[in-house]
């Protein structure tokens, strides 16, 4: 390791002799190292007095297996670097003019994960240096009334800033914020821009329990349902209690359930109270699965796919059902159905423009696409507003709109028609139609659990609310709707219920776990942070054989498995294999001169194209992973170990994607390091509902973990997207 952290409060006596410590900075040409790599170093020397003393600056040439990226952030040039030392060299300079002094790093984690991966490549031993984090420091001690970037922390102790994102100014900048950090430090007081100082976010929540509530709630004799001699089968919590409560009185109920915080328990408690009968909805098979196991005779638990194909079957529509078997259809074929390969088609419909920059595949896949957001609204037409164009521009899309919408229409009444029998179906589309008949759900006095409510699309949410019959409970999170791309928009937001209710305590982690996840939640603005299990202790840090890998993309998820693999374990996969072997597929094709379907690789016409792409596109970093991948260990390796992996043949860690880890935990959890990329990426965009997501995806995979977890690059990374 290049150096180890230590608390800033510790510093004083490490201090001791020495009048310099030193404050480093790097420039990166991303956030992960296993695809980005340091091109420059600097490093500040200040003694004790707050007086800068010495400076080092280089830039440096990686090496093999370096792509330039990140120059909008930090505008150091492709050939600046490619002229520079190599990083070797730098790495040496760096280390002797650190010396044996304390290292400061504002966001220390950071350097050290990028040195510390720099160094191992070169072979060079650091020695055995210590370090604080000037990020982690301020957080405890500064409340600056906006966050703690290291620019808003200048402007709050009048640090003179020139250049930003070049490593000499930032630097410069921090070794001086170091110094009046120890001066806090040494005066033990914690420092606030406004009148009354305080800890950052004490006044955020209040962690007092609220007022008890009775154990059993006074129960209107009118109500006939309620289960008599009915006593919990343990002590309610008072929010549960209070929940139970609502639960006997007129209305419907909204519960707001952070993660781990007993949601499954809670619908226990109040099935056990009723003999009414209740139908549990699930976004999910798998929870719909143990639910029929937790709950008590009374309960019916399904899903909104399941419900509407059984109704359907009922209904003679049996053999149309089947296309879903025929699997997924490639857009060349649909192209064809739809008659947008003929000659002529696409000027005929959309004018000389659209037919000269607008191919006929990606109308296709505009047409397909157009369909599935018609699928995810509650709308009984197709209308333009359901129209996909792709990043097409403004104008362009003008000329789009009319000729996507006549082939989304035909698309549709292509899946419709029952004499089609060769063309695929989705679940999406079977659901949409079950939809447009409009079900009844139960019958009249009975009661409608909807489980992550968070995740229902427009079309079923507005479904369920007009099920005026039923009594009905809606239970999620908002915090951890993660399923946007899929149609999934946060249904709690537009539900008007009687009574909402929180569920806050995390009954799954302890304190430290818990104040990861806050973090994420405040940068959410959530109204709600969860509170720690008193009796459970959750370790923070590195682990080495976790239970489960939790990674944001599939790339990443199949780096994680063929590392492990090599490491002589065994573990197994919850991701989109499908979509995998998919892409693998791809490749192949692609390297055999024949074009790939898949959509990553569907504008591609040679996998030199796709290689060369990436050497210009900084933004393509899944596309690189899979690249790499592909050159390590070649296609037919990689499809054998994925397929292994996903029927569950491994005895070892679970590798997942955080999409289909949520609503699971393990007691050790390992963050991967892809998170950061993306969420680095979105951050400098201008998409603030695609950051949302991003943050969510986040505090789901933090909240994974009962007695260990390792946060990777989600530990400090909640603040700096503040």
């Amino acid at each position: 390791m290049f150096c180890k952290s230590v608390r800033i409060e510790d510093v004083e006596a490490l201090l001791h002799g020495k009048r310099e410590f030193v404050c480093v900075d790097l420039e990166t040409t991303g956030i992960s190292t296993k695809s980005s790599r340091i091109i420059e170093v600097a490093a500040a020397r200040i003694d004790s007095s707050g007086k800068l003393t010495r400076e080092f600056t280089s830039l440096a040439y990686p090496g093999s297996g370096y792509v330039h990226g990140a120059e909008f952030v930090h505008g150091i040039k492709q050939h600046e670097v490619e002229s520079a030392p190599p990083i070797a060299t730098v790495l040496h300079q760096l280390l002797d003019f650190i010396g044996d002094r304390i290292v400061v790093a504002h966001n220390l984690p950071f350097e050290n994960r990028f040195l510390t991966f720099e160094l191992g490549r070169a072979l060079i031993d650091p020695g055995e240096l210590q370090g604080f984090c000037t990020y982690s420091a301020a957080r405890r001690l500064v409340v600056t009334g906006t966050n703690h970037k290291l620019a808003s922390l200048a402007q709050h102790f009048k640090i003179r800033q020139t250049t930003s994102h070049r490593a000499l100014p930032d630097a410069r900048i921090g070794a001086l914020l170091a110094w009046e950090l120890l001066t806090i430090a040494r005066s033990g007081e914690i420092v606030a821009s406004g009148p009354t100082p305080r800890r950052r976010g004490a006044a955020t929540l209040s962690l007092a329990a609220p007022a008890a509530a009775p154990l059993l709630p006074a129960v209107p004799a009118k109500l006939a349902t309620v289960r008599a001699g009915f006593r919990p089968a343990w002590k309610p919590s008072p929010e549960q209690a209070a929940i139970l409560d609502s639960f006997f009185g007129s209305g419907d109920i909204k519960i707001l359930a952070g993660a781990g915080t007993g949601k499954t328990t809670t619908l226990q408690l109040l099935a056990n109270s009723t003999k009414a009968k209740i139908t549990y909805l699930s976004f999910n098979k798998a929870a719909a699965v143990e639910a029929k196991d937790r709950f008590s005779s009374n309960v019916k638990a399904t899903t909104i796919h399941a419900m509407a194909y059984r109704d359907l079957a009922s209904q003679g529509q049996g053999q149309w059902l089947g296309r879903l078997r025929l699997g997924v259809e490639p857009i060349p074929v649909t192209a064809r159905r739809l008659g947008a390969t003929e000659p002529g088609f696409a000027e005929a419909f959309g004018g000389p423009r659209v037919a000269n920059q607008v191919t006929p595949y990606d109308l296709t896949k505009m047409a397909v696409d157009t369909v599935a957001n018609y699928c995810h609204s509650p709308s009984r037409k197709l209308l333009a507003r359901h129209v996909s164009t792709g990043r097409a521009s403004g104008s362009l899309r003008t000329s789009l709109t009319p000729l996507v919408l006549l082939m989304a229409e035909e698309h549709w009444a292509n899946i419709r028609d029952a004499t089609v029998t060769d063309m695929p179906i989705t679940h999406d589309h079977y659901l949409k139609i079950w939809l447009l008949n409009g079900p009844t759900i139960g019958h009249s006095g009975e009661v409608l659990f909807v489980d992550e409510a968070q995740d229902l699309s427009p079309a079923v949410s507005h479904a369920i609310k007009a099920q005026k019959h039923l009594k009905k409970v809606f239970v999620g999170d908002p915090n951890q709707s993660i399923y946007g791309f899929a149609g999934g928009k946060d249904a709690l937001a537009s539900i008007t219920a009687a009574h909402t209710l929180p569920l806050t305590t995390s009954w799954r982690f302890g304190e430290d776990a818990a104040a990861i996840a806050n973090g994420w939640l405040r940068s959410l603005n959530a109204p709600h942070l969860v509170r720690p299990n008193p009796s459970q202790a959750t370790l923070i840090g590195p682990c080495e054989q976790p239970d489960a890998v939790l990674t944001r993309t599939n790339s990443a998820a199949v780096w994680e498995l063929m590392a492990l693999q090599e490491s002589g374990q065994w573990p197994r996969l919850r991701s989109d294999h499908q979509s995998i072997l998919g892409l693998l597929r791809g490749a192949t094709d692609l390297m055999e001169g024949r074009r790939a379907g898949h959509s990553l690789l569907r504008h591609f016409t040679s996998w030199t194209e796709v290689q060369e792409h990436v050497r210009y596109d900084s933004s393509a970093h899944e596309l690189l992973t899979w690249i790499k991948l592909i050159e390590l260990h070649g296609v037919t390796a990689l499809e054998r170990a994925v397929t292994d992996a996903s029927a569950g043949l491994g005895a070892g860690a679970v590798i997942s994607t955080a999409h289909k880890a949520k609503g699971l935990e393990w007691n050790t959890v390992r963050i991967s390091s892809d998170f950061a990329e993306i969420l680095a990426r979105v951050a400098l965009g201008s998409d603030q509902d695609q950051l949302a997501e991003e943050k969510r995806l986040a505090y789901v995979a933090v909240t994974r973990a009962r007695t260990h977890l390792d946060p990777g690059p989600l530990a400090d990374f909640a603040e700096f997207l503040n």
